[in-house]
Parts: structure tokens; sequence; C-alpha cells
């Protein structure tokens, strides 16, 4: 009983993680807002709790919800909970660094990141890209469902990796599908872990 209560968790988690993140990216197709607007600081404080969540709860839900997902699925959870652990130092970044640095000197924001910032926003976007290929082909190849959630995070983690090399909206729209694709496999996954519950406390009574 103690681990469907903590797989549950795990799901609530992922699950309001992955909608406070979608709602911290979605602005940001609509206003083009600087560095030092409130709004920017708004949405990039939103989306660091919602990494949080989502940080506590993927490992929970990718790996106990589904036990078939194998070593491919491992390695793809880990590496799409890095991605979203290095959020939580991206985050603060855009939250208090950016702002700060916008109205010291506007021309410190306004170029390319310096080339150490560069690397790390590289390695977090590999990060998603494997990590979502991964544990998405590792959803398709098993037979719990909702399967078709992991072709939704391959689409999603190529599309963010993609967008990194062209403009942001499109990596947030890559991002923002990969959360989808989360929101679908945990809310997928929550009637199997009911059936589970009960299935456990009929055993217990026989």
């Amino acid at each position: 009983m103690l681990s469907t209560s903590l797989k549950r968790l795990s799901g609530l988690s992922l699950l309001a993680g992955s909608i406070i993140v979608i709602v911290g990216i979605v602005p940001g197709f609509f206003v083009d807002s600087g560095p030092a607007d409130t709004l920017s600081v708004a949405t990039a404080l939103i989306r660091l709790i919602g990494a949080m969540l989502i940080v506590l709860g993927l490992p929970g839900v990718s790996l106990g919800g589904n036990q078939r997902i194998g070593v491919l699925g491992l390695i793809g959870s880990v590496c799409t909970s890095l991605f979203f652990l290095m959020a939580l130092a991206t985050e603060p970044i855009f939250a208090f660094v950016f702002p700060y640095l916008a109205v010291k000197d506007p021309s410190l924001v306004s170029g390319p990141p310096p080339a150490p910032l560069f690397i790390f926003f590289t390695i977090d976007g590999l990060m998603l890209l494997i990590g979502g290929v991964l544990l998405g082909i590792a959803i398709l190849r098993s037979a719990v469902p909702p399967r078709w959630s992991g072709l939704v995070l391959i689409i999603g983690a190529l599309v963010s990796f993609a967008g990194g090399f062209l403009q942001d909206p499109i990596g947030d729209l890559g991002t923002v599908i990969v959360l989808i694709g989360l929101i679908w496999l945990t809310i997928g996954l929550w009637p199997k872990q009911a059936d589970t519950s009960v299935s456990a406390a009929v055993y217990q009574q026989a």
C-alpha cells in the first residue's frame, strides 16, 4: 500500500509540475517581453516551481508505474530528470541574474550567451533529446498503456532540440510537447495503479 501511495504522489507531482511549467512557457508564445520585465521574471519562477515538482514525480511514474521499460527506459528517465534538474539552475538565472544585468547594462543580455553558459544550455538540450527519445522508445516497446505517449515524448524531444538551433519558440514548443507526453503517461497509468491497489487489497483479504 505504501508503494501505491508513493506512486500516486509521484503522479500528482509530475502532473502538477508539467501543467505549471506549461503555464510558465505559453505566455512567451504571445508576448515578447524583455529580460527585466515582470512577466519574464514571473514565468521563470513559475517554471522553476514546476520543474521541482517534475523532478520529484518523474522517477516514480516512469519507473514505478511501468515495470517493462527496462534499461533503455531507465537511461531515458534519468536523462529527462537531469534536464529538469538543470532547469533548476537555469530558471533562477532568468528570474534574477538576467533582469539585474538588463538594468545595469542591456548589452550584456542582448547578444548570444557566454561560451560556458552556451555549453550548459547545449548539454541541457542533449539531456532532453536523449531522455525523451529513449524513454519514448521504451514506452512504445512496452505492452503497458499508454504506449503512444512515448511517440509524443520522442517528437517533443526532437522538436525541442532542433529549436535550440533555430528560434526559441520552436524549442519551447518542443518542451510543451514533451510535457504533454508526460501528462498523458501519468493519466494513462493512473487506472493501472488503482487496479493494482485493489488487487493487492483483495489478495490480502483472501
